[in-house]
């Protein structure tokens, strides 16, 4: 099996939006939480307008970290494609194929890591901050590189197996 461009371009795709998925339910899941434990809140007796209005909140909140987040994991993704790249053509013919997912969850883990302190630095000056700016750009974005890699290989290896099948006759 070659690795293809193609094939790079569907990873980096793929891991992009991993990492938005990932990225999203990071501030869905406490905000559902919030909003469903706000309704039993005894600070609150009609807990729906509070509720309304937290929503409106957290979908406004949620689209601006949507489109900072999509933003500039984008950018990261296009400039780290090339590194994904040369690992794909590094281990091509290397199998069994599990090797493979140590190599992709390191590189998203050293670039999530080293974009959360970039950021960490940029946003504020406090260093206990920015080492969770990395810690999450790290443990979000080394599951999505693994993700993007997977979904990949195994595309391209049910792929490899069609044109197998079709050229032999059974």
């Amino acid at each position: 099996m070659a690795f293809t461009a193609a094939e790079l371009s569907r990873g980096a795709v793929w891991a992009w939006l991993s990492f938005l998925i990932l990225l999203t339910s990071l501030f869905v899941v406490p905000t559902l939480i919030s909003l469903v434990t706000s309704l039993w809140s005894p600070a609150s007796l009609d807990g729906l307008p509070l509720t309304a209005g937290a929503m409106l909140g957290g979908l406004q909140y949620l689209i601006i970290v949507l489109v900072i987040g999509g933003t500039i994991s984008g950018l990261v993704t296009l400039v780290a494609a090339p590194l994904a790249g040369a690992i794909g053509r590094r281990l091509a013919g290397t199998r069994p194929a599990w090797i493979h997912a140590p190599a992709y969850l390191l590189l998203g883990a050293g670039i999530g890591g080293a974009v959360g302190l970039g950021i960490g630095a940029l946003v504020t000056r406090e260093s206990p901050y920015t080492l969770v700016l990395a810690g999450l750009g790290a443990g979000l974005t080394a599951p999505a590189a693994v993700a993007g890699w997977w979904i990949t290989m195994r595309k391209a290896l049910r792929d490899d197996r069609r044109e197998r099948d079709a050229v032999q006759p059974a």
